[in-house]
């Protein structure tokens, strides 16, 4: 697959872009990002292959209820990485999620 950059808003194309330039420069790479669909999932995981580089993914998994409690004290705070998340929204996040299963994944259950 060749390492095409993914639509969207300009921080993806940054992170694919700086994915790309450190699998070149053989850097460790660790992507904090939501893969909340499988496909997406499946472009990344072919173009670090395609590097000649290995892929772990790692899934925090959380209940609703954990993130509801989550973001109650995150949506309180203030500042630059300060963002509010309506319950309306968790629950579509939630319910959109194409959860990892058989793909490799290692589960660390969150509480």
């Amino acid at each position: 697959m060749p390492a095409s950059r993914p639509s969207g808003r300009p921080a993806s194309r940054q992170l694919w872009d700086d994915l790309i330039r450190l699998m070149r420069a053989k850097a460790p790479v660790v992507i904090d990002y939501s893969f909340w669909n499988r496909a997406t999932r499946d472009r990344y995981k072919a173009t670090i292959e395609s590097h000649g580089c290995r892929w772990e993914l790692v899934r925090l998994k959380a209940d609703l209820g954990t993130l509801r409690r989550r973001l109650a004290l995150r949506n309180r705070r203030d500042g630059a990485n300060s963002v509010t998340v309506s319950d309306q929204l968790l629950e579509r996040y939630f319910a959109d999620l194409q959860e990892p299963v058989g793909e490799g994944e290692r589960v660390i259950l969150q509480e």
